[in-house]
Parts: structure tokens; C-alpha cells; sequence
């Protein structure tokens, strides 16, 4: 139940659960995620506490070597980088296709994968310096296709925004012109 409220919380809904096979670890009241290689072979897992703001990854996972939710959107042109799952699964949620990078540290092989899959890539990094680094980084070593999807400066992530307002802050970007010139 305390898995629920939290998800329900964070705005992830019954079908997202089932769609990314969210799971809930009781012993260590911690939400779990499965993360794929880009040919879909399931890396391991991550973790984030219900209480509180801890993550726990299964041991071993190379999480610097994949995205999350890069199995699904391989295909994509145009896609949202964020840097945790639930932001990426709230993305999609509203019509977007969104991987994450399980933190703000970009390793090369995930600027390789950004490289090779995705020829529009809108980084929605959190709001702090970390995730302005991010974006710098990728905007160097990437180039052009790095298009700034900075949030309003007084929203931290994704998170923080309803579902209506996220969908707006989304489908901003459909129009390639107006993302283009942000």
C-alpha cells in the first residue's frame, strides 16, 4: 500500500506499473525498476526508497552502459533525455518517448547510444547544477541535435508538474520550428 501512495504520489499510473514492470521490494521498502540493454536484455534493476531519497542498484549494474527505456524508443527521432525512470515513464505517460540516464553523470557509451539512435535529443535535466552540467556535456560532445529542455526555474523536475502541464510542456516540442529556436 505504502508502494502505491508513493507511485500514485510521483503520478506513475496502474498501467505504467505494469507496462515497465515496476515492482516493490518489502524488505527493503524500496520501488523497483528493471533496466534494459538497447537489445533488450534486462541489466538489473534500481531502486529508490519509498521514505526518504535513497537509491539502492542491483550489484553489478552498469547502468553507465545503457538508458533506461532505450529498448522501447530506439526507433524514435526525436526524444526526451531526463535523468530519472520515473521522469522518463511520466513522459511517455503523456505521449512522449523519454529515456533516462539513471542519474546526471553521462558516461561516453550513453553519449554514444544518444549518438547512434536519436537525431533530436531534448535534455530535461533537474533543475540544479548537476543537471546544467549534463546538459553542457552532452551540448559538447553531441552537438547540434542537443536541444535545451530547461524546466521553469521554479520546477525541479518533471516531477513536479501535473499531468496537464507536463503534456503542454511536451507537446511544445512537436512543433520542430519552436523547439528548434528555444
Amino acid at each position: 500500500k505504502r508502494a502505491a501512495q508513493y507511485l500514485m504520489g510521483r503520478g506513475i499510473t496502474k498501467s505504467s506499473v505494469e507496462k515497465y514492470l515496476i515492482g516493490y521490494s518489502s524488505k527493503r521498502d524500496m520501488i523497483t525498476v528493471p533496466v534494459y540493454s538497447y537489445n533488450n536484455i534486462c541489466m538489473g534493476m534500481v531502486g529508490r526508497s519509498v521514505e526518504g531519497k535513497s537509491f539502492k542498484n542491483t550489484p553489478g549494474l552498469q547502468k553507465s552502459k545503457t538508458l533506461f527505456n532505450i529498448q522501447r524508443n530506439k526507433a524514435a527521432k526525436k526524444i526526451f533525455l531526463v535523468e530519472s525512470a520515473f521522469d522518463a515513464i511520466r513522459i511517455e505517460q503523456v505521449g512522449g518517448n523519454a529515456v533516462a540516464a539513471l542519474g546526471s553523470k553521462i558516461s561516453s557509451a550513453q553519449i554514444d547510444l544518444l549518438k547512434k539512435y536519436f537525431p533530436s535529443i531534448i535534455v530535461v535535466s533537474d533543475n540544479d547544477d548537476a543537471g546544467r552540467d549534463m546538459f553542457d556535456r552532452l551540448k559538447t560532445m553531441i552537438g547540434k541535435s542537443v536541444i535545451d529542455g530547461s524546466l521553469p526555474s521554479e520546477i525541479n523536475d518533471v516531477s513536479d508538474l501535473d499531468d496537464e502541464k507536463l503534456k503542454i510542456f511536451v507537446d511544445n516540442f512537436n512543433d520542430e520550428i519552436q523547439y528548434i529556436i528555444r
